[in-house]
């Protein structure tokens, strides 16, 4: 991996500077095509969810590029700051296809390529609108992970410069399935990150999304790009596809899972507060802990859905169970106030029967959230019993 890295230094700069003298044609040559680039998965969490860019190759004129949307600039001033609040400055980029497709190779990432079924003045449209996104004054934007990014870009700059006729069906499907649930498959094998993932989003995640919307994703721009047919001729938009190179990186190592650790963690609070019980002692070091950690978690959810521009982590329902009231139990867990730990009891008994009755609730909760939120009940009742000496 550090020898991948080392190697992407001098390719990334010689493809910057080759870029700085892409010969740019005014018009496209009738060989010329224009195609949607989809990448798979890379090892960064980043880049767990693919990627996706346009290429316009027209060999007649020697001329062979990628615009790449996703482009941003991790040395910016600020920049863990700006992508936290949700204003992340995403751009558009200019490289040659051969220093675009040798960057994923060395990744070991796959490339699938699928050219447009366009007419010529469809290709000049979309050629011109691209090359016209790329211009200084033009190539920034700001990125969001649901609503604006690599992959609705292309998407929109496609529907956009057809001539009469409708690309896209923007329309509910059979299955309502919700970002939330459009998300899952990529984190099968990152239970982790997928936990970290669904503690700051919200309930916006969970409302059922339009074929359109599906296409933040790469791969569900690309399948959708594969069965759509052009509405005034019912000929398919594709008109060739193929893996320019396949996916050859390693599985990811084994971990055990949130909802296993948490259930052990379950188990071990339960058994230490009965022995405590029994014993006329509170351990008190496993409430500063826990009620630290829940505290951390809280702030979180609140800064993410209040203070941030993110679409995705309003009306956050973890603030439920993950409440600021453990800042209070934390500070004054000495002399805690019985109504308000009743208070936050209440909390967690609604947040469970959300979370084991999914339809009852506007929002998912992930399933690790279940004994996590019966281990601080545990602690809530323990505080109730008997005050902390």
């Amino acid at each position: 991996m550090k020898f991948r890295r080392l190697l992407f230094v001098p390719m990334l700069l010689l493809g910057m500077a080759q870029a700085q003298n892409v010969y740019l044609p005014d018009t496209l040559s009738p060989t010329a095509y224009i195609a949607v680039m989809t990448c798979g998965p890379g090892d960064e969490l980043g880049e767990n969810f693919g990627h996706c860019a346009m290429r316009v190759c027209d060999t007649a004129q020697h001329f062979d590029i990628v615009y790449n949307y996703g482009t941003y600039d991790f040395d910016a001033p600020n920049f863990v700051w700006n992508f936290c609040k949700g204003k992340l400055r995403y751009c558009l980029s200019v490289s040659p296809f051969w220093h675009f497709a040798a960057t994923y190779q060395l990744e070991h990432r796959s490339i699938c390529e699928q050219r447009l079924n366009l007419t010529p003045s469809e290709r000049h449209r979309i050629y011109h609108a691209l090359d016209s996104n790329a211009r200084p004054e033009n190539k920034y934007y700001m990125y969001d992970f649901f609503l604006d990014n690599c992959s609705t870009r292309p998407r929109d700059i496609i529907a956009s410069n057809l001539e009469g006729r409708t690309l896209f069906q923007n329309r509910l499907t059979d299955t309502n399935r919700t970002y939330r649930q459009l998300l899952y498959p990529y984190t099968e094998d990152l239970q982790w990150f997928r936990l970290g993932v669904d503690l700051v989003l919200g309930a916006r995640c969970d409302r059922p999304v339009s074929t359109n919307d599906y296409m933040f994703a790469p791969d569900q721009l690309m399948y959708q790009l594969d069965s759509t047919c052009l509405s005034d001729t019912h000929r398919p938009l594709v008109s060739v596809s193929g893996m320019l190179c396949d996916d050859t990186r390693p599985a990811h190592p084994y971990s055990p899972s949130p909802l296993l650790v948490m259930w052990v963690l379950f188990v071990v609070v339960l058994a230490l507060t009965v022995i405590g019980w029994a014993r006329q002692r509170n351990f008190r070091w496993i409430d500063i802990i826990l009620f630290t950690l829940t505290s951390i978690i809280s702030l979180l959810v609140v800064f993410m859905w209040f203070f941030s521009e993110h679409y995705c982590t309003k009306a956050n329902l973890n603030l439920l169970w993950a409440s600021p009231l453990f800042i209070y139990f934390l500070a004054r867990l000495r002399h805690t106030a019985k109504p308000v730990v009743l208070v936050q009891i209440i909390l967690l008994a609604a947040v469970l029967v959300m979370a084991v009755f999914p339809c009852l609730s506007p929002q998912q909760f992930n399933s690790a959230v279940i004994p996590l939120v019966l281990t601080l009940f545990v602690r809530l009742l323990a505080l109730l019993r008997k005050p902390v000496k």
